[in-house]
């Protein structure tokens, strides 16, 4: 069988289609990535790019988390249990970590370092 001019072009134009994907898909920006606070009083949103200390008022008293190298994580809060502690950081996009007893909430919102959702074949 031979190759006509037609398969030729057919080859090049999925070629420069894969090579516009990639680059497509590596040049997004999404929006920065941020830190979602809820209590009982209101929301907040910090953005993780600098370094804090936040104090919360929940239903029990105050709660503190701390934002240190783009993680996020409790610090201390007023609940009995203290489980909250000693969850582990919070760091990618739709993480998240709670103090149920004093009704707070954290997770991160915004776009991830890949900006990659799923790879499929």
């Amino acid at each position: 069988m031979k190759i006509k001019r037609i398969d030729y072009c057919i080859l090049i134009l999925a070629l420069g289609l894969c090579v516009f994907s990639f680059y497509m898909i590596s040049s997004q920006k999404g929006q920065a990535t941020q830190l979602v606070i809820e209590s009982p009083e209101a929301v907040w949103k910090y953005p993780l790019e600098k370094d804090r200390i936040i104090k919360v008022q929940g239903s029990l008293g105050e709660s503190i988390i701390e934002i240190q190298d783009k993680k996020a994580f409790f610090v201390d809060s007023a609940c009995p249990n203290k489980t909250c502690i000693l969850s582990p950081a919070i760091e990618k996009k739709a993480d998240w970590s709670a103090c149920l007893p004093n009704r707070i909430f954290i997770r991160i919102d915004g776009s991830d370092e890949s900006g990659l959702d799923a790879i499929s074949f």
